[in-house]
């Protein structure tokens, strides 16, 4: 393509580069916006209940449920222990440098914080997983059913002729 930027005998930036690093962050926006919006609007238990019924073993539709419990769980404890370890040295060394060793010495202590709160977790985590039937013999059922196939075809066609109107109505005005 065109070339935008050089310096000496290295090439920096190009117009079909450009337009092909446009491209991949607007993918990875959409994707992203479109799972944002998905995980937003569905109850997990639906979403389970989803996995379950194209042919999921059970075992493992609870570890991505338990997965998207516990996982923004602990981001929410490691950012409040954070906030807390930060509080405590608030005058302590706040001229020091900004070196990789002590970024680590910092963040070594956080983390076995996080790790004793993950640990005082573990008893409430057995009884929830008891509660669920995990390591049962008999086989799970589920007291919630989803809406039959024609309802969702009717959905996504639904959808597909109003991604179509709003598409051309962007592309004509």
């Amino acid at each position: 393509g065109n070339v935008l930027l050089k310096a000496g005998t290295w090439l920096c930036i190009t117009n079909d580069g450009l337009s092909l690093a446009g491209l991949l962050i607007l993918r990875f926006c959409s994707i992203t916006s479109v799972f944002y919006l998905f995980f937003s609007t569905t109850e997990t238990v639906n979403f389970i209940l989803a996995l379950r019924s194209f042919g999921l073993p059970y075992k493992a539709a609870l570890t991505i449920t338990i997965s998207l419990r516990y996982i923004p769980d602990m981001f929410v404890t490691y950012n409040r222990i954070t906030e807390a370890h930060k509080l405590r040295s608030a005058g302590i060394n706040s001229t020091a440098k900004k070196s990789f060793k002590n970024r680590f010495g910092k963040f070594f202590p956080v983390l076995i914080s996080v790790l004793i709160h993950a640990v005082k977790n573990i008893p409430s985590l057995a009884m929830a997983l008891d509660s669920k039937g995990f390591g049962r013999e008999n086989s799970r059922t589920s007291c919630k059913s989803l809406v039959s196939w024609g309802q969702i075809v009717f959905q996504l066609i639904l959808t597909f002729i109003l991604s179509a109107i709003f598409i051309t109505a962007v592309i004509l005005f």
